[in-house]
């Protein structure tokens, strides 16, 4: 079942219609079986998981840089807010901030019932290029939390 979601997941990314200024679908919406492999939030875009929607926000990048030898690897650190499932009606409730990381922990928190992994972040940094935050797509894994 796991492999059928990731083929599911590579065709409707290699062959989705149409695409944002990212260059990945313009998918909204996502089951649990497809993001149990992992989806792409691309910066700002709010995306429906299951129940809830999720929506990547400041990213903080030191990571290291293509072509450059470092000390160690650097840490993406983003910010990802898990929205109640009654968020596009409208509700007051609150939405859960997860400030998650590439390298250092927590790599994963809880929001509305639901687990959040970060398990990528793209585009990777290049020796002397400042990265535009809107240019960000965080790849996570999403799960119900036990």
């Amino acid at each position: 079942m796991r492999l059928l979601s990731s083929v599911l997941v590579c065709a409707l990314v290699a062959c989705g219609g149409n695409r944002s200024a990212t260059g990945l679908p313009d998918l909204t919406e996502f089951t649990l079986v497809q993001a149990a492999d992992s989806v792409p939030l691309a910066y700002g875009k709010v995306v429906k998981v299951g129940e809830v929607f999720l929506q990547l926000g400041e990213v903080a990048d030191s990571r290291c840089p293509a072509g450059v030898q470092c000390v160690w690897a650097g840490d993406g650190v983003a910010t990802i807010a898990v929205h109640p499932p009654c968020y596009q009606a409208g509700c007051k409730a609150a939405s859960a901030v997860l400030v998650l990381h590439t390298y250092l922990e927590p790599k994963a928190g809880v929001g509305w019932g639901h687990r959040v992994e970060l398990v990528g972040l793209r585009p990777g940094p290049v020796a002397g290029q400042q990265i535009d935050q809107t240019k960000y797509v965080a790849w996570v894994r999403v799960s119900r939390a036990s």
